[in-house]
């Protein structure tokens, strides 16, 4: 049975790995890195980040990138390419493949159409 003591070292845990991915989404950003931050193997780091979010890290990672790009492709002008780059994508196509599983639409079609996509898991 876990105690409050645990529940509360989970959480600080969850939100320092979380900080971290959320402050460096636009950089290449390995597990390692992301474990070490916040002093834990990277095989403790990826049980303990499914076990509390249901997502890997690098699940969470790219779904995190793709809602930021929403916002870029809805409030900016910025090409497919760049979005991509400015998310962390090294390519347009592997954002586009990523963008469309997750929102069911391509970014273009997203843009076009003005869907209110802002689902921040």
């Amino acid at each position: 049975m876990k105690s409050h003591v645990d529940d509360f070292s989970d959480n600080q845990l969850i939100k320092k790995s979380i900080s971290y991915i959320q402050a460096n989404y636009q950089d290449k950003i390995t597990l390692e890195e992301i474990a070490s931050h916040v002093n834990l193997s990277r095989g403790e780091f990826c049980r303990f980040f499914k076990k509390i979010t249901s997502q890997t890290p690098f699940e969470y990672l790219i779904s995190y990138r793709i809602n930021q790009s929403a916002l870029l492709l809805r409030d900016t002008d910025l090409t497919i390419t760049e979005i991509a780059n400015m998310v962390g994508f090294g390519s347009a196509s592997y954002y586009t493949e990523k963008f469309r599983k997750q929102v069911n639409c391509t970014p273009k079609q997203y843009r076009n159409f003005k869907i209110d996509y802002l689902d921040y898991k």
